[in-house]
């Protein structure tokens, strides 16, 4: 579970070790992690069967070295692994900021961070996947990907073209066609067929600290309207409950390439089905992979 020291992810891990998972817990911050921990096992009954786990190293999605760092410890530390949620999310600030690796930040938190730990576990949870349970990889997506033009989030913005809210939409938008090639690669590669399914999912509206880069402007006009907007948003423990759904329902088994919204398939753009463009997502993914392992004398493990 990535991004699940608070909002969506903290309530997703909750409902899941509830019902008797072991959740890794993949957190930037080492101290909200544990905290994030102690407030999860709190909360479960004294005969719950589960229990959620905090690996030490932290996990920075905008940092390619935290993801390998993270990867490793998974692989090294549990020999099953039943899915992946793709849960963290940013939106950005008014100004635009690179990550460690000089990957714009938006595009480097929400996709590539999510789109290189994928890479790294992918043979990992193949192994526990058959045909009759297969493994599963639940990506979180937004509606807003439907302002979105499939040209534009294929590539991370520049300098020139970046808006903090089309950066966001755009990294929404590639968090689908990101699923399209992945569900396409899995089916052509005899080893993984058949053993992981990939669905995405909308959430709803919580409220959550997603929104904390924000300007300073627009947190003020969301402090003003709260009241209001609570007449339309959720709680956080209602956000989770599609992605718990997307992760352990009977009913998915064998099913592919979903928009789950309130647990049933719904409207996506039109956008979000140009193989063009989720092809060459998938490639520009890939060169600035490359160019950044070069660059920081990094090097990947798969198996």
């Amino acid at each position: 579970m990535t991004g699940a020291n608070s909002g969506i992810g903290l309530e997703t891990t909750r409902q899941l070790a509830e019902m008797g998972a072991t959740v890794i817990m993949g957190c930037r911050s080492p101290a909200r992690a544990n905290a994030a921990l102690d407030d999860v096992n709190h909360s479960l009954p004294k005969n719950g069967r589960g229990k959620a786990v905090v690996l030490t190293e932290s996990l920075d999605l905008s940092s390619v070295a935290s993801v390998i760092s993270f990867a490793n410890s998974v692989k090294q530390q549990y020999g099953e692994l039943h899915g992946i949620v793709l849960n963290a999310g940013m939106i950005p600030g008014s100004k635009y900021v690179v990550s460690v690796d000089g990957v714009e930040n938006t595009f480097a938190s929400n996709h590539l961070g999510h789109f290189l730990l994928v890479k790294l576990l992918l043979n990992h949870i193949a192994r526990v996947g058959t045909p009759e349970d297969p493994a599963r990889i639940v990506v979180l997506s937004s509606s807003l990907h439907k302002i979105a033009k499939s040209a534009d989030a294929c590539k991370p913005p520049t300098e020139a073209t970046y808006s903090s809210f089309s950066a966001y939409a755009q990294t929404k938008l590639a968090n689908l066609l990101f699923m399209n090639v992945l569900i396409r690669k899995i089916a052509e590669t005899p080893e993984l067929a058949g053993r992981i399914t990939v669905n995405a999912v909308h959430p709803g509206n919580p409220f959550t600290s997603v929104t904390g880069n924000m300007s300073k402007a627009l947190q003020i006009l969301e402090a003003m309207f709260k009241p209001f907007l609570y007449l339309y948003r959720e709680t956080c423990t209602a956000g989770a409950f599609c992605s718990v759904f997307a992760t352990i329902s009977p009913t998915l088994v064998g099913k592919n390439g979903l928009y789950l919204v309130d647990c049933a398939d719904a409207y996506r753009s039109p956008e979000a089905y140009n193989m063009a463009n989720s092809e060459k997502l998938w490639e520009n993914s890939e060169t600035i992979l490359r160019e950044v392992l070069a660059a920081k004398n990094l090097s990947l493990s798969t198996n």
